[in-house]
């Protein structure tokens, strides 16, 4: 029996060597081929939607809307205790600039992977093949996008 096992160990780790192995990353895609259809740019502005609310980093901030819940619930028409669950640097207004927040690498890697993807795809909507209709669609919503970050 250990000769069958030790004959397919080395069988099976003479096949390893010999595989492909993909190194190129699966959550990206080469830009000519992301921007070269509006059926792709579409999917570039759909899955930048997605990353900004589905992102999460630590307990604390699971997306975008991490960031607006925070910010709604400073306001005065909540009564909540700062300090006993997470948040301290929101109600400190130190969550923007201190180094040891993690929600300081949430909300400006969230922001700005956004408005990168949306200025690429402004600067490519127009030379896509594909309706045009769905070009001034899609320019449209990455515009719109864009502005919202920036606020």
């Amino acid at each position: 029996m250990k000769k069958i096992i030790y004959t397919a160990i080395a069988f099976v780790g003479l096949l390893l060597p010999s595989c492909d192995l993909d190194t190129n990353p699966t959550e990206y895609i080469e830009k000519d081929l992301a921007f070269d259809t509006v059926k792709n740019i579409d999917n570039v502005l759909n899955g930048t939607w997605s990353y900004l609310f589905d992102t999460y980093f630590t307990y604390q901030n699971p997306g975008w809307s991490s960031v607006l819940l925070a910010s709604d619930a400073m306001g005065n028409d909540a009564a909540l205790q700062p300090g006993k669950y997470g948040y301290l640097a929101h109600y400190q207004y130190t969550n923007m600039y201190s180094t040891g927040s993690t929600s300081v690498r949430g909300i400006w890697t969230l922001a700005y992977k956004t408005i990168d993807n949306m200025n690429n795809v402004i600067a490519y909507i127009d030379n896509a093949s594909g309706d045009e209709a769905e070009k001034l669609r899609i320019k449209a919503q990455a515009y719109g996008l864009r502005g919202y970050i920036y606020i």
